[in-house]
């Protein structure tokens, strides 16, 4: 496809480095962003519904393993988002 002079953006073969870097920067941002939402929801559902799950007459938020890895995702959530 022929592109006029004037109507290049940059030098010419050089879109990509130009153009593509810095709409891939931007796009990482958003897709970071929109899946800390989602790791955030999904932390505080496990959350919510180990409180309400009864196992053996208690709460199953009350047995250690689970809170071990309720709290290893939370923490993996916060190293994230910081």
């Amino acid at each position: 496809m022929y592109v006029p002079d004037e109507n290049l953006l940059g030098p010419l073969h050089s879109g990509f480095l130009r153009i593509g870097k810095a709409t891939l920067e931007w796009e990482r941002t958003v897709l970071l962003a929109a899946l800390m939402g989602g790791m955030e929801n999904i932390l505080e559902n496990c959350i919510r519904y180990s409180w309400q799950r009864q196992q053996f007459g208690k709460s199953i938020l009350n047995f250690l393993q689970l809170r071990k890895r309720l709290r290893e995702f939370g923490f993996i959530y916060v190293q994230q988002e910081g």
